[in-house]
């Protein structure tokens, strides 16, 4: 039920050590996502899901989603669920690391 940017294949071709960071950097993911309830019965859920990942493939939206320079990348709202503990994890481990306050 999401769509997020991959590294951008125009960062990822790039050769000079200052693209390379930059490319590096890219590597950060952020996403965009439809939510809904956690009581929204699961028949719902697999039809909306059905229906967004159908939608995301339609050529004048990917167009508009790939020109914004994202990906679009439907999948099921338990593989959402785990990119999503993954990133927490990801930027806690980073925020502590760094001792950044909030």
């Amino acid at each position: 039920m999401a769509y997020w940017p991959r590294i951008n294949q125009a960062v990822a071709r790039c050769r000079s050590a200052q693209l390379k960071a930059q490319r590096d950097f890219c590597a950060v993911r952020s996403w965009v996502s439809a939510r809904a309830m956690d009581r929204l019965p699961k028949d719902i859920v697999a039809r909306w899901n059905k229906e967004i990942d159908l939608i995301l493939q339609l050529p004048d939206v990917k167009e508009r989603i790939t020109g914004n320079g994202m990906v679009p990348a439907g999948g099921s709202p338990e593989h959402f669920r785990e990119l999503l503990k993954r990133d927490v994890a990801k930027w806690h481990k980073v925020i502590k690391s760094a001792n950044i306050k909030l």
